[in-house]
């Protein structure tokens, strides 16, 4: 998730272990951490494009879904799975896996607005809108590109 924000640190010291460093739990955390690092560097155009954008509008890289979709009442929605999701630059939808892996493997509630919705993992393609359940172990953060 980190990967997708504007800034990439690490804030040690707020947890039990205060070790948050990828290479610290050994695998299968390391690989995970690896891929997703390497996703962060074949963004990097898209993500310093943003960065341009914001400098000239102010309108941020990391964006609420509201803001994207002004005139969809589902982005408005307090639901749990639609709130806790969000954009990176017009393109992106990242929902954010936020209960324990030991409870369920399922991202439910991910809303996909009106458009085509290309699956970032298996490249299958969606309409909108939509709401989903969607597969999410460890490794699969929930990612969709905007079609």
């Amino acid at each position: 998730l980190k990967c997708l924000m504007s800034v990439l640190m690490t804030m040690s010291g707020w947890a039990v272990n205060p070790d948050k460093q990828p290479w610290a739990w050994g695998e299968p955390y390391t690989s995970i951490n690896r891929g997703y690092l390497q996703l962060r560097a074949r963004l990097m155009p898209y993500l310093y494009s943003l960065a341009r954008v914001a400098f000239d509008t102010g309108v941020p890289p990391v964006r609420a879904m509201a803001l994207e979709f002004p005139l969809d009442n589902s982005t408005l929605v307090n639901s749990t799975g639609s709130a806790q999701q969000f954009m990176v630059g017009p393109s992106l939808l990242v929902a954010p896996v936020y209960l324990p892996l030991s409870d369920t493997v399922i991202r439910r509630g991910i809303y996909l607005p009106k458009g085509s919705w290309v699956d970032y993992w298996t490249g299958s393609i969606s309409k909108g809108p939509l709401h989903l359940d969607y597969p999410a172990p460890l490794d699969t953060l929930p990612l969709f590109v905007r079609a």
